[in-house]
């Protein structure tokens, strides 16, 4: 396992123990953008750790990944998403899934979406990304994204005026895209004042990329430090929350989802009959509004009434056949409380961690895979 997954299930693992030991969900941030707009230097620039931006195809984003960043004293947990091209669709459903596998014990504090400066236009897979941002999001989050600018490297001051008014140009796009004119922006590479008043400087990346590093945490600890007492979670947290079909919430259905697809993509190992009982309509009343609700702890489910054998002949006599931790010995995968936890994260199984259901979903998950 590379360092970095290696990060990722500690970051999990991690997590789970803060929603254990405080009842409270930790704090994370989704990166969102198109393929090479800088995420995975933005997630170096905010955790100080190495290894995500090599400059190689290797490099590039293919599955979720988190790390930690420790800003002026407050944990946040940084969630790097696969970057969007408009060959492959499956980076929607892989940021569902992401943000279903982990909405139990995490708090999605804000959403940062990046967009390269010197990009010449703004392209229709631009527009469809706002788009799903809106859906995911919905109009009540909307202050909590930050609009994000990468890449301000200039050879002339020519470019850099030109920069500018592709920056105007972007900024109107974004506020027809999620309707409103009230936007959080942040350019990353450029100078800001002790205030986070934008000094309209570019900086020399190579030479002063820590300046560019300490501007980017600040934004973070100005846009994130406050949770309001009225948080509200995205949209599709609300939706989830309330037991709704993957391809029923708003995403799902911009997508063009059908429950088969949602449950094959997104919700794999819920059983199917428990996603039938939960078509149903989503009413004011049945969102969760406010963060703030006293968080159920995680159970443990039943340990096993017996253990398992590699060999499949006494597997078969021994093995209790509704054990998930029985079944995923039997294949010889980790039965640990953090095995199973990487367990549902690798395959997308949300639910409460270590709930009956939770552990009934991964049993189910892989009987499906290996049995």
């Amino acid at each position: 396992m590379d360092s970095k997954a290696e990060r990722t299930q500690e970051c999990l693992a991690e997590m789970h123990d803060h929603f254990r030991n405080t009842k409270s969900p930790a704090d994370l941030l989704i990166l969102i953008g198109r393929v090479g707009t800088g995420k995975s230097s933005l997630m170096e620039d905010l955790t100080g750790l190495d290894g995500y931006s090599q400059q190689s195809v290797n490099s590039v984003t293919q599955e979720a990944e988190i790390a930690k960043a420790v800003i002026e004293g407050r944990e946040y947990f940084i969630m790097d998403t696969p970057g969007f091209d408009a060959e492959n669709k499956n980076t929607y459903f892989e940021i569902i899934r992401g943000i279903q596998s982990i909405r139990h014990v995490s708090r999605i504090t804000g959403l940062l979406y990046l967009t390269c400066i010197n990009q010449s236009r703004f392209e229709d897979i631009d527009r469809n990304l706002i788009r799903f941002i809106y859906a995911l999001c919905g109009e009540e989050y909307i202050p909590r994204v930050t609009f994000i600018t990468t890449f301000w490297t200039v050879a002339s001051v020519q470019q850099g005026e030109t920069f500018n008014r592709q920056l105007g140009a972007l900024q109107r796009e974004w506020e027809q895209g999620v309707r409103t004119q009230h936007l959080s922006l942040y350019q990353h590479g450029r100078e800001y004042n002790a205030n986070g008043l934008d000094m309209g400087r570019i900086i020399n990346w190579f030479a002063n990329r820590d300046q560019v590093a300490r501007h980017a945490k600040e934004m973070i600890h100005r846009n994130y430090r406050h949770t309001a007492s009225e948080f509200h979670p995205p949209r599709i947290v609300r939706e989830l929350d309330a037991n709704i079909p993957m391809s029923e919430t708003e995403a799902g259905r911009l997508l063009g989802l059908s429950s088969t697809s949602a449950s094959e993509s997104t919700s794999r190992g819920q059983p199917r009959e428990q996603q039938e009982q939960q078509r149903r309509t989503l009413t004011p009343s049945e969102a969760p509004r406010n963060s703030r609700q006293e968080p159920r702890a995680p159970q443990e489910p039943p340990s096993s009434v017996c253990a398992c054998n590699d060999d499949d002949s006494s597997a078969n006599t021994l093995l209790d056949q509704n054990s998930s931790v029985d079944w995923l010995k039997r294949y010889n995968l980790d039965p640990s409380r953090e095995g199973r936890l990487r367990y549902a994260a690798t395959h997308g199984i949300g639910g409460e961690p270590f709930s009956a259901d939770w552990g009934d979903a991964i049993r189910r998950d892989v009987m499906r895979r290996y049995g």
